[in-house]
This record gives C-alpha cells, structure tokens and sequence, in this order.
C-alpha cells in the first residue's frame, strides 16, 4: 500500500514531503475552521493548494473557509476549481449550487442541482435543493413537485419545512400546516419552523394557535426578531402593550428595520400617545422614506417628517 501511495505521488509529481506538509497545512486549515478562524484557515488552506494544486479537495476547503469568512464569490470561485478538477463528483455540485441560492443566483442553483440529478438520480437531497431554488424563484409548482420527489427520497425537516412555504404562498394552509408540523416533528428545537407556522395559523385567523407558535420560537430562539415581529402584530388589537414591548425587541435586535417603527408609532397612535408616535413614524421615514403607512401617520397626526 505504501508502495502504490508513493508511486501515485510520483506520477503527480507530489514528492512525499510535499505530500506530507501538505496535509499538515490542510489539518491546520480545519482546525483554525472549527476555531472560527476563517481568516487563518484560508491561509493554510492557500499553503496547501500551493503544495498539491490538483487536490480537488482542498480547493472545496479554501471554499468553506472563504464562505465562513463572508466571502462567498471566491468560495463560489474555489468550488468551481474543486469541479474543474472532479467534475464527475455530485457532492461539489451540491455544495457550488447552495452557494449559488444563497448569494442570490437561483438559475446558478439550478443549474447545479441538475447536474447533481444528472450524476445521481436517486440522491434526493438533489431534487429537494432545486426546489428550494424554484421556491426562490416563486416558480411554486416545481418547487413542490421537486420537493416532493425530495421528501420521497429522503425525508427531512428541511424538505417539510420548504414545501410548507410553498403551500403557504399558494395559500393552501392545510397542506402548509401539515407538512410544518412534520418538520417540527423531526426538528423540535427549531425556531423558525415554529414561527414559520405561526404566520399560517395567523394567516387563517387560529389567532391563539399562532401566538402560542410565537412564543415557542421566541423561547428556542430569543433573538428571531421575525417572531417577535409577527406576534407584535397579532397582539396589536388585543394587548397593545405587549405589542409595543415586542416592536421594541424587534428593534433592538434590528435597528435599521423600518416596519417596526411604523407599526410601533401605530400602537402608540391607538394608545394616545402621540409624542411617540409621532417619534416613530419619523424614524420609520429617515430609514425608508417611501414608507406609505408612516407618511398617512403624521398625516393623521398633523405633523410633518
């Protein structure tokens, strides 16, 4: 076996120290990773491409340590080196075509994830990826025939979770509903599930099945500012209070989020308040000027911006 390694080593023409350090840096690159320290694992990553330039792998390694470190188009960059090198691997294409979804290139995506059902057909977390990047595209039927085929293959909160979106924007809410319990099911620790159904149940005016959906995910999660925001608005009529204590934890956590403010100096409008609501119709302006609902509150009020 040693033989056969060092042989491989000459017709790659790698000597076996070069080989060796190579691996030293790639070691050193995932543990500065599981450090999270991106910065560094890049560099040793970098190291060992210069030592062993064909090593496909490596390249997919710089990529994940480029991603962690928020550089996502040179990750996009080095998994495509990774495929250049191993364009027969299906995993690399998965990897490139998440990537892609998440920087905001669904076609990209698809196109990956082709070719990742292409290479493996009976891979199902290949069909349910490229429904979530027709989810994307708000092309909802293939999403939901495509995760579908996904959850056929090998079901998974993740599949549940995004054919539950699907249904919701096609405002079928049984079928949303059903398929968000099952994801809860299989993940119960998640957050944004919970919240996810939460806006179905509030969507169907299950007003308390939907607070009680909120609160959950605030308790797995106390900064998903999206829970906090959905139940400031079911609470808004019934406990105005509690709607303002929330709209301020959506600020707090983000600040730079217009709707809260409006809806916020909303709150305050119906409470009589109108110093502060008036504090917060303005503020909802200095960061979305067109806002439509803040500029009819000052209206309301007799104020200007």
């Amino acid at each position: 076996m040693i033989v056969r390694t060092f042989l491989l080593l000459l017709l790659l023409g790698l000597s076996d120290s070069a080989f060796a350090d190579a691996q030293s840096e790639a070691a050193a690159g995932d543990a500065a990773v599981n450090a999270n320290d991106c910065n560094a694992a890049i560099q040793h990553f970098s190291n060992a491409i210069t030592l062993d330039p064909e090593n496909a792998k490596l390249y997919l390694q710089r990529g994940h340590a480029e991603d962690c470190a928020g550089s996502v188009d040179r990750a996009i960059a080095d998994y495509s080196k990774a495929i250049e090198l191993k364009p027969d691997k299906y995993i690399y294409y998965v990897i490139r075509g998440r990537a892609y979804r998440l920087s905001g290139y669904p076609d990209e995506a698809i196109a990956d994830f082709n070719k990742v059902i292409e290479l493996k057909p009976d891979f199902g977390p290949g069909y349910t990826e490229r429904g979530v990047a027709y989810e994307d595209k708000k092309l909802y039927d293939q999403a939901i025939a495509d995760l579908t085929k996904g959850i056929g293959l090998e079901p998974d909160s993740y599949g549940y979770h995004h054919r539950g979106l699907a249904y919701r924007e096609k405002n079928l809410g049984e079928q949303a509903i059903a398929d968000l319990t099952k994801a809860i099911e299989l993940e119960p620790d998640s957050s944004e599930i919970y919240s996810d159904r939460g806006s179905v149940y509030w969507f169907q005016k299950r007003n308390n099945e939907a607070l009680t959906d909120f609160t959950r995910a605030i308790e797995l999660d106390p900064n998903n500012h999206e829970a906090y925001y959905l139940r400031a608005g079911a609470l808004m009529a019934t406990n105005p209070n509690q709607a303002v204590a929330d709209f301020t934890k959506v600020i707090e956590l983000q600040p730079n989020f217009a709707a809260p403010y409006n809806y916020r100096g909303l709150v305050y409008e119906g409470l009589r308040q109108r110093d502060k609501a008036l504090t917060d119709y303005r503020k909802a302006l200095s960061l979305d000027p067109n806002m439509k609902e803040a500029q009819e509150g000052l209206k309301r009020l007799g104020a200007t911006p």
